[in-house]
């Protein structure tokens, strides 16, 4: 079997959801907090297995869908300047998330959020859950949100999750010492289980979060309708169908934000790409700015500096060093 480890280190968000595009996720990330963005990844793979190390230091809007016939399960090791939600419900260090590979994933983030992720097929959850509990796995299999775990097994699994990325690192840096990654992949993916097996499921979010979801789901489609207008909060509340004051309320409490502040991050972070992915021997700033209606280049270029730490020109002329590398710091595999 061979592990394959990877070390990412990313200036920008975009690149946390390019990263696995190729292994089925399809994802997006926002960055909703000013200045520069910093994160890291650590990935460890196996045909069936994938459980990542993933550190930002920005507040984001994350939603997607990762790979069909997987199951996805998340723990919290540390979160800084806030709590971050999934689906409207706040994240804790005493709950996992359950995330069905075809449902829909929608986290907004603490400021500084550590997690691991664990993907594997859905039959081995199953097959675990029906070992565990000799009875059919549907009761928990229904579940999609958070289980709420009791404070010493939420202990026990940061714990065996910061020892499985220790035993990963050191691997990386001595691959001569062998690989106990396997090994240790299986007990952790089967803690993690038996931990849910014995936790209580959150009955979800109650419905004022759940409309409060529904509001900014549909601002977002709105938003990505119209890329290239400037939208108002009238024009959004016109077509949402809310208030102007609900509007407020569900973005202050789910995303942290105004909606006003969203919609200027949403077309900011559309320049960013454009800009990303634009050839600075063909293309200028100001094309890129009009083009996403940011008519005040020299009021455009300050809102711009102060989202992402640096000049959009200074984002342009990284298009070479983006063409020559993905992101990966080190890559390592390893047969064991």
């Amino acid at each position: 079997m061979t592990i394959e480890i990877r070390d990412f280190h990313f200036d920008e968000f975009e690149e946390f959801g390019n990263a696995f595009v190729d292994a089925g996720w399809k994802n997006d990330y926002m960055q909703l907090e000013k200045a520069h963005f910093r994160g890291r990844m650590l990935f460890t793979g196996s045909d069936s297995t994938q459980i990542s190390r993933c550190v930002w230091e920005k507040r984001l809007r994350h939603h997607g869908l990762q790979p069909k016939g997987t199951i996805v399960l998340g723990v919290t090791l540390s979160q800084q300047g806030g709590t971050g939600t999934y689906l409207g419900a706040p994240i804790e260090f005493d709950t996992v998330i359950i995330q069905r590979g075809e449902d829909r994933l929608e986290i907004f983030s603490a400021p500084t959020w550590d997690a691991t992720s664990l993907v594997i097929p859905e039959s081995e959850f199953e097959d675990q859950i029906a070992a565990l509990t000799q009875r059919a796995p549907e009761n928990i299999m229904k579940h999609r949100g958070l289980a709420k775990v009791s404070g010493p097994q939420s202990a026990r699994l940061r714990q065996a999750c910061r020892g499985y990325f220790s035993a990963a690192s050191m691997l990386q840096r001595s691959p001569d010492l062998g690989s106990p990654l396997e090994a240790m992949a299986a007990d952790l993916v089967s803690l993690v289980i038996r931990v849910i097996v014995d936790s209580q499921f959150e009955s979800g979010p109650p419905p004022n979060v759940s409309r409060r979801l529904e509001i900014i789901r549909k601002t977002e489609e709105f938003a990505e309708s119209f890329p290239n207008r400037s939208l108002r909060v009238p024009d959004v509340c016109r077509h949402v169908g809310t208030s102007e004051r609900n509007l407020r309320y569900a973005f202050e409490d789910l995303a942290g934000i105004s909606p006003a502040a969203y919609l200027k991050a949403h077309r900011l972070s559309r320049v960013h790409t454009a800009l990303l992915e634009a050839d600075p021997s063909e293309m200028l700033v100001k094309t890129i700015a009009y083009e996403h209606r940011f008519w005040h280049l020299g009021q455009f270029s300050r809102d711009y500096r102060l989202a992402f730490g640096e000049r959009p020109s200074e984002t342009l002329a990284r298009h070479e060093r983006n063409c020559a590398s993905s992101g990966i710091d080190s890559m390592l595999r390893i047969r064991s």
